[in-house]
């Protein structure tokens, strides 16, 4: 049996996100649940209106979810109906960044009562993600070195195993304060796992 040394390698790089997706919509209450759904047909219609306005395409608006749920209220051991709730929830996809903060203010002013999401994304970050994980291999190959010549081994190592661990790019949450959006930076990192034999 070979002796072996095991090390991870891994490289990051923060980018720039150029896309942003929000999800956001309209809940409406009613007792009948025709008049809740007629309710929230109509603001989330005057909602996509506002959207489109800031020259968003049709094919960037989807609707996520559509739910109806019977509302209830509990009092003394007692459930008696209140009403219905619809939610109508809309994500799009917002190719200039600096019109988050106004899609997010133009959609509550026409109706919207719920925001669930705001994320951001790099458009075609494969390449990148690649050159990083050429980066990750090199540095393990650097970590096996240095710690075979800790141990005082000077023969050649050689990678019998490289397994990729994940590969990750994420951005930090929005923050919604009335309402500049700051998309902050997305982190994109590989990481491999090698195995050495000398």
């Amino acid at each position: 049996m070979k002796n072996k040394i095991e090390v991870f390698g891994k490289a990051s790089l923060s980018i720039p996100p150029d896309v942003a997706v929000v999800t956001l919509g309209v809940a409406t209450e009613n007792r009948s649940l025709t008049q809740a759904q007629s309710e929230n047909a109509m603001t989330i219609t005057n909602v996509i209106q506002a959207i489109r306005s800031l020259n968003v395409h049709e094919q960037d608006i989807q609707t996520s979810r559509y739910a109806i749920f019977p509302q209830y209220d509990y009092a003394d051991g007692i459930t008696k109906f209140r009403d219905y709730r619809v939610e109508h929830l809309l994500t799009i996809t917002i190719y200039e960044l600096d019109n988050v903060g106004a899609l997010v203010d133009l959609s509550v002013q026409n109706g919207a009562n719920l925001v669930q999401n705001i994320s951001f994304i790099r458009q075609n970050n494969d390449a990148v993600y690649r050159h990083l994980l050429k980066e990750a291999i090199q540095d393990a190959f650097q970590k096996g070195k240095t710690i075979a010549w800790s141990l005082g081994i000077f023969t050649p190592i050689y990678p019998i195993l490289i397994a990729e661990k994940f590969k990750h790019g994420e951005a930090p949450i929005a923050s919604l304060q009335m309402t500049p959006i700051v998309p902050g930076e997305i982190v994109i990192e590989a990481k491999v796992a090698v195995h050495f034999a000398f």
